[in-house]
């Protein structure tokens, strides 16, 4: 009697799991019969038979059966190929400035199973270096999107000659990550002893991030719109909603110009805040605050401004009216996003067949100073265009900003693969790279 292939199973883990009901499966050969047996607790009966290649199939299946035992590896060592045989786990850390921080960790992995889940493959990884070069490569992108955003960040709430400051190239140096490492621990049968660590561990530099702009800094804050901006060539907008200029509101949506503001005669240097605003009824729903020198300058940019609100004022509208109902709705949280999700969908911008129109990150919500009307309406676009690989699944990826894009890899699930792709083929613009862009 001959063992002619085995297969045999680590019994206890160092995290203690119970031990598998099946520790072994052995293929033997006895002159012309062939057995297949397992050994454990719960091993099922020997199977018997008369010719090799039925006695390699049976043998074949019944490890395959016990190759994950609740959720993780099975076996140890085995020699069917395509199985799982050690769990594995990895974390992912960036340097900023002179420390290490972890942005990402993942455990209780299986080779042969399920990728991690946060990255990109084509087919389950059958290596740890795999992931390892893959999480490297991940690390990297995200990395610099939400350091490129934060660098934006910290310089529009800077002023004056501390803005300044921050066009500088080192100015992001404890922003902006440097370095990336990933850090692998794995059970591999082959590389140890069974049952003993096998670390892999990968550090890559990453290359300088150039300093923003002025402009990019400016339209990142985007606190308030500077008619100067619009030129006075040509005839503005006509407003495509009835517009009041005195303090009383009118019936339904309309829009609020409200005339221009001279000059704060304590301080001649500033100019008095105006602003252009969409109400409905007496309910203020969107305002946009606006730097003008002059009555005329002023009336232009609010019908520019009013232009670029309107494919978006039905929705603006609906989300509204959806937020004054809340608090008087029994529905859950869950179940009023959702309804919330639903009545607006057939409002939204069909993303499918063009770029999404511009919206202006100045647009703020109701009476808030905080909230952008843009980063609510993305929320809403994501549900409706973030799950599918698509042409308004494009549109979306361009119509967002630095660390948005982040985001949308990481919550939204859309592959780096198609954000890299859809920015880098813009309509019209030819082929192009672009990472951090507007």
């Amino acid at each position: 009697m001959t063992t002619v292939r085995s297969t045999h199973y680590r019994l206890r883990a160092r995290d203690r799991r119970p031990t598998a009901p099946v520790r072994g499966v052995d293929l033997v050969r006895d002159g012309d019969t062939w057995t297949v047996r397992s050994c454990g607790p719960a091993a099922p009966a020997p199977a018997v038979f008369d010719g090799q290649e039925a006695a390699v199939a049976a043998y074949e299946e019944r490890v395959r059966a016990g190759a994950v035992v609740d959720g993780m590896p099975g076996w140890t060592r085995s020699d069917v190929p395509g199985l799982p045989l050690a769990g594995y786990g990895y974390t992912s850390a960036v340097r900023i400035g002179p420390g290490w921080r972890m942005v990402h960790a993942e455990r209780s992995l299986a080779l042969g199973g399920p990728g991690p889940a946060q990255l990109e493959f084509d087919a389950p990884p059958r290596t740890v270096e795999e992931v390892v070069e893959a999480a490297a490569a991940q690390a990297a992108d995200l990395t610099v999107l939400t350091g490129r955003e934060d660098w934006l960040s910290a310089a529009a709430s800077a002023f004056g000659a501390e803005r300044e400051d921050w066009l500088r190239s080192g100015a992001g140096l404890h922003l902006v990550p440097t370095a990336v490492r990933v850090t692998a621990v794995s059970r591999v049968s082959g590389h140890t002893p069974a049952g003993d660590d096998h670390r892999i561990v990968v550090e890559r530099e990453l290359p300088e991030v150039p300093p923003p702009t002025r402009q990019e800094i400016e339209e990142y804050a985007a606190t308030e719109i500077d008619a100067a901006h619009y030129p006075a060539a040509g005839e503005p907008p006509v407003p495509h909603l009835p517009v009041r200029i005195g303090p009383e509101p009118l019936p339904g949506p309309h829009l609020h110009f409200p005339g221009h503001r001279r000059p704060d005669p304590d301080h001649p240097e500033h100019t008095l805040g105006d602003e252009a605003a969409l109400y409905d009824g007496a309910h203020r729903i969107a305002w946009v605050p606006i730097t003008a020198a002059t009555a005329d300058a002023l009336a232009r940019a609010q019908r520019i401004l009013a232009a670029e609100l309107a494919p978006w004022t039905d929705t603006m509208l609906r989300v509204e009216a959806a937020e004054r109902l809340r608090p008087h709705s029994r529905q859950t949280p869950a179940d009023q996003a959702a309804a919330l999700t639903r009545a607006v969908a057939g409002l939204l911008p069909d993303a499918g067949r063009a770029p999404l129109p511009p919206l202006h990150r100045a647009w703020r919500h109701a009476d808030d100073h905080f909230t952008r009307w843009r980063d609510v309406i993305l929320q809403l676009l994501l549900t409706r265009w973030a799950p599918a690989d698509s042409a308004g699944r494009d549109h979306l990826i361009r119509w967002s900003h630095h660390g948005t894009r982040a985001h949308l890899h990481t919550t939204s699930r859309i592959p780096m693969q198609a954000i890299h792709r859809a920015l880098a083929a813009r309509p019209g613009q030819g082929t192009r790279t672009e990472t951090t862009g507007e």
